[in-house]
């Protein structure tokens, strides 16, 4: 007698054919395991013995008019298309076929994929997969813009590039981008600024637009406001 107190269990063999029939078929190991009472690692090593390969069946269906280009820094592995699909692609040692990668929203409400490479993962916003793919960049902006102010709608027509400072104005004006201070029934109130002189320098929707736009704090510029002080070298009065 030894102390060794583990034993091999013995599983019919017609239990394991069927099994691995099943298995073969496309049925997930982790529903074979809970059928038929055993660990996930007993059917793998089912199917290691017979040399069954499973390949996952893909879900990628055509689309007239679709096209396909390599997403940047993920070549071979995932491409996108003109409509905001993303497929990945089938790897060298794995059993994978090419498929969807589904969408997810990030917490501003942007369409989203998951991507892996060298065991690193790392969440990209569909439209800026789409910008950089499909829409020229020739003065190499950083700033991807919707144009109608959606956020789900990643189509070409609706995608610029832009600046930092455009890109804050656009999402103030359409909504995108609104002020934490702000309720749904409060209004923001409208800010102007003025040089030394008294001359108008410029109209914002609120205090934090013009912080944002300008790399102002908007405290200070609302303090200004209410108590007839200058910031930032200019004097700020609510409209």
């Amino acid at each position: 007698m030894t102390g060794d107190n583990k034993h091999t269990i013995r599983y019919p063999e017609s239990m394991k054919q069927r099994a691995l029939e099943l298995f073969s078929d496309g049925m997930k190991a982790t529903t074979l395991s809970f059928m038929y009472g055993t660990s996930l690692s007993t059917i793998r090593k089912w199917a290691q013995e017979k040399g069954i390969k499973v390949h996952k069946k893909s879900n990628l269906s055509e689309i007239s008019g679709e096209i396909w280009t390599p997403i940047k820094d993920y070549e071979g592995l995932y491409e996108v298309s003109n409509f905001g699909r993303v497929k990945s692609l089938p790897r060298v040692g794995n059993q994978y076929t090419e498929a969807i990668k589904k969408h997810q929203l990030s917490t501003p409400g942007y369409p989203c994929v998951m991507l892996s490479k060298d065991g690193e993962f790392n969440v990209r916003t569909i439209h800026r997969l789409v910008a950089v793919a499909y829409i020229p960049n020739p003065l190499n902006l950083k700033y991807v813009n919707h144009k109608n102010g959606i956020k789900t709608d990643f189509s070409i027509d609706n995608l610029e590039w832009s600046t930092k400072r455009d890109d804050i104005l656009h999402a103030i004006r359409t909504g995108l981008r609104v002020s934490k201070k702000m309720g749904e029934n409060h209004q923001a109130k409208r800010i102007s600024c003025f040089d030394e002189y008294g001359d108008l320098v410029k109209e914002y929707g609120c205090a934090r637009e013009a912080a944002e736009i300008n790399g102002y704090t908007h405290q200070c510029i609302t303090y200004a406001a209410r108590n007839g002080k200058k910031s930032y070298g200019l004097y700020w009065k609510y409209i």
